[in-house]
């Protein structure tokens, strides 16, 4: 029997937080592993809730929480910047416990942030030392977006997210590997047990291009997958206990009846769920039936996305009476002031600390919390070949560095934060 281990690695970075992490790519890859009787290991070194890790795990009521954490040498490129850089996960003694005991054949690596890549890059070489023989494959943003990079990292093989053909080709796979295959399958939630969270997904990938965004880049195409495995496996999950869903979906309102036949065979279910939209939802098509749904259906805090409410040359995807819409909408469904919230983004090109504090102010007048999401420049973007310099060293594409402001700008952005918070404090 052909075996795999998949490893989810460690996040490298100033800050990071468990936003409903969990690694989807590689939980779908173990259930279609599985069914071609592959004996399947998944290691997610950012699971908070670990059999290994003592006590238990820092978790909020949204079953998100803070993730164990070790101080480490700053790399070179960011040796000038004043903030403690740290390995964020499984302590390294508990990953090298939890390797199994035979050689993999095939070692499968998922990668995220492309700035987070040295975690991926320790994460091979620690199991390169181990299993020099296996054949060791990358995937991922990391992987897809900057593949001339990844190939540095130790891996045979760098496989991005749009030719998953290779993978069946490589693993001798009976199936071919695609995009909506994996959107199909049902997630593999064996090696997450002690999770009181499981991520979901009803489409994947985006009709709109923004000018800051790669999801046309990581997906062939907006992909819809079929409401018969997608309730069957919410359902499964539900089964084991499971309250807490996170949708990782970029345009989960796009269409309106996909949406609503979901949730409305969820609804007769009966049963007290609880969704979370980290990745925002379009408030254009926020309309007062969907919203009635989202409420019934148990949408707690529902994100919507502005990113700014003045006049760019890099955002037309929502306007101000959009979003004012969405909200009224949202109010009329049944949500109180400061149980939704708006994204804006902060430090993008042509940041303008004035405008960005009428923005604030915008959110604040319509009851939304207030989320601020720092810009980071993504390889492949219209913004992203603004920053040649931060596209040839991911580790300059870090969001907590603002690559795009001055010193000054910098310490506006910091006055703007402070300003979010305490209007936020006031809802």
């Amino acid at each position: 029997m052909p075996s795999a281990l998949l490893i989810n690695p460690w996040i490298y970075d100033f800050a990071a937080y468990d936003l409903w992490l969990q690694p989807w790519g590689l939980m779908k890859l173990a259930s279609l592993l599985r069914r071609e009787d592959f004996r399947v290991d998944l290691i997610d070194l950012l699971d908070r809730h670990h059999p290994l890790l003592p006590g238990q795990a820092d978790t909020r009521p949204d079953a998100t929480g803070r993730y164990l954490s070790r101080e480490l040498p700053k790399p070179l490129p960011l040796a000038g910047v004043s903030r403690r850089w740290r390995r964020y996960g499984l302590p390294l003694s508990q990953f090298e416990e939890t390797l199994p005991g035979e050689q993999p054949d095939f070692i499968l690596i998922s990668s995220g942030m492309t700035y987070w890549y040295p975690g991926v890059w320790d994460a091979i070489a620690l199991l390169r030392r181990r299993w020099p023989e296996s054949t060791v494959i990358l995937g991922g943003t990391y992987a897809t977006l900057q593949p001339e990079h990844a190939a540095g990292s130790g891996a045979d093989l760098v496989i991005g997210n749009r030719e998953l053909e290779r993978l069946s080709e490589t693993m001798g796979l009976a199936t071919t590997c695609s995009q909506q295959l994996l959107l199909e399958e049902p997630l593999c939630f064996d090696f997450h047990t002690r999770s009181p969270y499981a991520v979901l997904r009803l489409t994947q990938g985006c009709p709109f291009r923004c000018d800051y965004c790669a999801q046309h880049q990581l997906v062939t195409d907006y992909l819809q997958r079929s409401l018969e495995t997608a309730l069957a496996e919410i359902r499964e999950l539900s089964g084991r206990g499971l309250r807490h869903f996170a949708w990782l979906d970029d345009a989960l309102l796009y269409d309106r009846d996909h949406l609503h036949r979901f949730l409305e065979e969820v609804l007769t279910w009966r049963q007290t769920l609880h969704f979370h939209t980290p990745n925002g939802l379009h408030a254009r098509f926020l309309d007062r039936e969907t919203a009635v749904l989202l409420y019934r259906s148990g949408f707690n805090l529902p994100v919507l996305s502005l990113e700014t409410a003045g006049a760019t040359d890099w955002h037309a995807k929502v306007t101000v009476a959009e979003l004012e819409t969405a909200v009224a909408n949202l109010r009329r469904a049944g949500y109180q002031r400061g149980e939704y919230m708006v994204y804006l983004l902060l430090g993008a090109p042509g940041f303008r600390a004035e405008a960005l504090r009428e923005g604030l102010e915008l959110v604040h007048r319509l009851g939304a919390r207030i989320s601020l999401s720092e810009f980071s420049p993504v390889p492949g973007t219209p913004l992203g070949e603004r920053f040649p310099e931060e596209m040839a060293e991911p580790l300059l594409q870090n969001n907590s560095i603002f690559p795009a402001l001055t010193a000054a700008e910098r310490a506006q952005a910091q006055e703007i934060k402070t300003e979010a918070r305490r209007l936020n404090g006031m809802l």
